[in-house]
């Protein structure tokens, strides 16, 4: 029973590196929090570490954010590579009851945290319909790429290959 409690310590001090990379720690994510997860599809596996943590807590943030005001919403998690330019795309989408706050602490807090490895965050919620969380973050050299402009929740782009989690 200590060696699982240590385990499960050490696996919280680093998800990704804790074995199986960031699909793994996103479906241990997705579990902890309840739900069943299928997953489809290819997750990327030669991201430095750095990013891989940033993203898992992205997801971890939406997740719990899920949880906390909208915890009957169906929730998808998209993860995929974008090749031009070369990013990281991580989509979390919910259809609660929408109505996000981009500027309460905790989603500003992952904007910062994501902004410190290149990346960007971009929140689309509306009433009704449900609420989007979209984190890209470069890959190799060149900026991130801009947010799609046509206001729909579905924020993965085209070109992007992606696999899907949905919980």
């Amino acid at each position: 029973a200590a060696r699982r409690t240590l385990d499960e310590l050490v696996d919280g001090l680093d998800p990704v590196a804790s074995g199986g990379g960031l699909e793994a720690a996103v479906t241990r994510l997705a579990q902890a929090a309840g739900h069943v997860v299928r997953t489809t599809g290819r997750i990327p596996r030669d991201l430095d570490d750095a990013l891989a943590r940033a993203i898992w807590f992205a997801c971890a943030e939406a997740l719990a954010n899920i949880g906390k005001h909208a915890p009957d919403a169906h929730a998808t998690i998209a993860l995929g590579i974008q090749d031009s330019p070369r990013a990281l795309v991580l989509t979390v989408t919910d259809d609660g009851p929408g109505g996000a706050d981009p500027r309460g602490s905790g989603l500003a807090g992952l904007a910062d945290r994501l902004a410190m490895v290149g990346g960007e965050l971009e929140i689309r919620s509306n009433p009704g319909v449900g609420t989007a969380v979209a984190v890209r973050v470069p890959l190799g050299s060149g900026p991130a790429p801009a947010p799609p402009q046509d206001g729909a929740l579905a924020l993965v782009p085209a070109g992007v290959e992606q696999a899907t989690v949905e919980i």
